[in-house]
């Protein structure tokens, strides 16, 4: 069974960030450039939450320009996070409980280590069972008879 810290280090994405003070705009031009939702707001090496492209919308909808707003006024600040050696299952769970697109992964020593998404697990626990499936069938049909 595959682990979160084992499909954050598979993806072999960097972690992004933001300060919380940079303009809404400026995350926006990040992740474009990065080709990622969402990034976390670091504060003095610390995470204090992480943003994303659906906190632009909600912005949008507000009215607000994303060139004055800062990241901070708009950021999710309660950020769930899960340790490396949690099983993508428990991953699923907490992110479907907290209804979280991203959630960042915590080494032993609470650093962030990488950033999942609900896709990049829900993928993977998909690949997991199929093999597992091709295994049993394989099996099956190999059994003498």
């Amino acid at each position: 069974m595959k682990t979160a810290g084992q499909l954050a280090q598979a993806r072999g994405d960097q972690v992004w960030s933001i300060g919380p003070g940079e303009a809404l705009s400026e995350a926006l031009k990040l992740m474009s450039e990065k080709s990622v939702e969402a990034l976390l707001v670091l504060e003095n090496g610390k995470m204090v939450g992480i943003v994303s492209t659906r906190d632009h919308t909600a912005n949008c909808v507000r009215g607000r320009c994303a060139k004055v707003t800062p990241v901070d006024s708009v950021m999710s600040k309660d950020v769930p996070c899960v340790g490396a050696d949690k099983p993508l299952e428990q991953c699923l769970a907490l992110m479907s409980e907290r209804r979280a697109r991203h959630l960042p992964v915590i080494d032993e020593k609470g650093r962030v280590v990488g950033v999942i998404s609900f896709k990049d697990v829900a993928n993977a626990m998909l690949s997991e069972r199929e093999f597992i499936i091709e295994q049993l069938e394989n099996y099956i049909i190999g059994w003498p008879g």
